[in-house]
């Protein structure tokens, strides 16, 4: 990014985010940049400035921070697991536009980190103590910085404790300068010594440099293998045609077309292809690049392409085995263009869900209707340690429901492109053993009524609705009269009959919003919303078990006693 565009990001940031930004963001940010730190991992000197820090000042929290443009990146850190946070809820964002130390005693009494939510929420910071880090005049490209969860007085001989430890890490940064710009300014002066260096470091690769007069000036180790050449030949920097003619005189090379077996000029570079391949000896393919330099010569590279083919046959098996995985588990592998909002699926989704790749709106119009307020944070991957937040019900195109989960990660790319890559499982039958469970748990197996656990839940909701809206509420407690004698004289069937037909008539006599519960062996409670007239609500229920049915061949009668309250 050049510097013009990258001011132009730092207003817009100025404009939208609340922390402040210094009119030099741009330069600091170019400094920070060309430091080539960022990201880079631990470093002994920078992990013991913390150490340090945090012993002499008794604190929980040391850091050195570096202000990246959207993030505040950790170099070194004690007592912290995050590598990095958002710059919006940095205090190093006020540390760094000053040149003496930051001290915030108590963060809840200071209204620019009142309400920063790693004050109000975990880890509750109370005190914080920054030393900018200067490279430059008015450029801090971060802060060495102290945490504590209590308030705490920072005298001054602290304070100056502290910018010499801080003094320490710009001395390290100054180093980690000094090393970057030699790097480039070598980089610049062996820019041909690059050049080999970049070339033979392609893997598998073997490389000759023919100059413009046709003289092999290098050749790497592995082109001495591709090509079966001695050593003590390329010592002497032969021509170009002397590593034909070997060739030539070993037939190396059995299917050489009549292009490479004549050379119009000397050193024969002149007339071959810029790519092209050659079958040996062993049954090896070699793929040979030529590249012309501008002063005349050439660089020649020889890779052999029979492990590239393997490797690929390998990532094929490798794609095939992943697919009949995915197929196994019920679930597909997708991937989430956030640029352009496209959805790109793995082949067996359309079995799964009923669609292929396309807008991540698709997806969303065939959510259930209740659950569609999810399907945004399913799409961004973006849920916590709620399992229930990444899932919810979607709609096949045969008008079957399932339910869905989704995992995935966050991908930064080259540029700024970011994109997402997840996994979703179907749940369904989860979901369905998991409603079993709760239906066990909170119903009677033989009549399928609510038991004596959820009874009592729905009692007290009852009561609770009613207080609130100055009603009335009805419990009836029923004991079927005679229910002993039945087991006794007719058997267990039969007894199993009639609480079978109680639970029935009783659940057809109570309203839409009454609960009728199985409390014991042969007592019922029905819990009545709306009683009206309490004794004419039993004489209801009373009535209704009255009328006998019949069981192999007897007539069976379930007369109940009723209490009303």
């Amino acid at each position: 990014m050049s510097r013009n565009a990258q001011a132009r990001v730092i207003a817009k940031v100025r404009a939208d985010m609340s922390y402040p930004l210094g009119a030099n963001e741009a330069e600091r940010l170019g400094l920070l940049r060309d430091l080539g730190i960022l990201d880079t991992p631990p470093e002994a000197q920078f992990d013991a400035v913390c150490r340090t820090a945090s012993r002499l000042f008794g604190v929980p929290i040391a850091v050195v921070s570096l202000i990246d443009d959207d993030r505040q990146w950790f170099k070194a850190r004690c007592g912290l697991d995050a590598a990095e946070t958002p710059r919006e809820v940095a205090f190093c964002n006020h540390t760094i536009l000053q040149d003496d130390v930051l001290v915030v005693e108590d963060a809840t009494r200071d209204e620019r980190f009142a309400g920063n939510p790693l004050v109000a929420g975990a880890p509750g910071i109370r005190f914080y103590a920054g030393a900018p880090l200067t490279l430059r005049p008015g450029l801090a490209v971060g802060t060495l910085c102290i945490v504590d969860m209590v308030p705490r007085d920072f005298p001054a001989e602290h304070r100056a404790a502290l910018s010499d430890l801080a003094a320490t890490v710009v001395a390290h940064l100054r180093l980690q300068e000094a090393r970057v710009q030699a790097e480039r300014r070598e980089a610049a002066a062996a820019e041909r010594e690059a050049l080999f260096a970049l070339t033979l470091g392609h893997m598998d690769q073997g490389l000759l440099l023919v100059d413009a007069g046709g003289h092999v000036a290098v050749c790497n180790d592995r082109a001495l293998a591709l090509l079966d050449l001695p050593a003590d030949l390329m010592r002497a920097r032969p021509h170009f045609t002397a590593v034909k003619e070997w060739q030539r005189a070993r037939g190396e090379f059995s299917n050489a077309p009549h292009h490479l077996r004549e050379h119009a000029r000397a050193g024969g570079m002149d007339t071959d292809p810029p790519v092209y391949r050659r079958e040996r000896r062993n049954g090896t393919v070699l793929e040979i690049r030529t590249v012309r330099l501008p002063g005349g010569g050439a660089v020649r590279t020889f890779t052999d392409v029979t492990a590239q083919q393997r490797a690929e046959e390998a990532l094929g098996a490798s794609e095939e085995r992943l697919q009949l995985a995915l197929r196994a588990g019920r679930m597909f592998a997708w991937e989430r263009d956030l640029e352009t909002d496209i959805v790109t699926r793995s082949d067996n989704a359309r079995n799964l869900i009923g669609l292929s790749s396309g807008p991540a709106s698709e997806f969303v119009a065939r959510v259930h209707p209740a659950d569609r307020d999810r399907a945004p944070a399913v799409l961004r991957g973006a849920w916590g340690d709620d399992t229930e937040s990444n899932e919810l019900r979607y709609v096949r195109d045969d008008g079957t429901t399932i339910w869905l989960a989704a995992r995935s990660v966050k991908i930064e790319q080259p540029g700024g492109r970011r994109r997402l890559v997840g996994v979703t499982f179907d749940i369904t039958e989860r979901k369905k053993a998991e409603e079993a469970l709760r239906h066990m748990a909170n119903h009677d197996a033989l009549t399928g009524l609510p038991n004596r656990a959820l009874f009592q839940r729905r009692l007290e909701e009852a009561l609770a609705a009613a207080e609130r809206a100055n009603g009335r509420v009805a419990l009836l407690l029923l004991d079927l009269d005679d229910f002993k004698g039945v087991n006794d004289t007719i058997g267990h069937d039969a007894g199993d009959a009639v609480l079978r037909e109680a639970a029935r008539r009783l659940r057809a006599t109570a309203g839409p919003q009454d609960t009728v519960a199985r409390i014991g062996g042969d007592e019922f409670a029905v819990i009545v919303t709306e009683p009206g007239d309490a004794e004419a609500v039993g004489q209801t229920f009373s009535d209704a078990l009255r009328q006998a049915f019949e069981f192999g061949g007897r007539a069976l009668s379930t007369r109940a006693s009723i209490g009303v309250a």
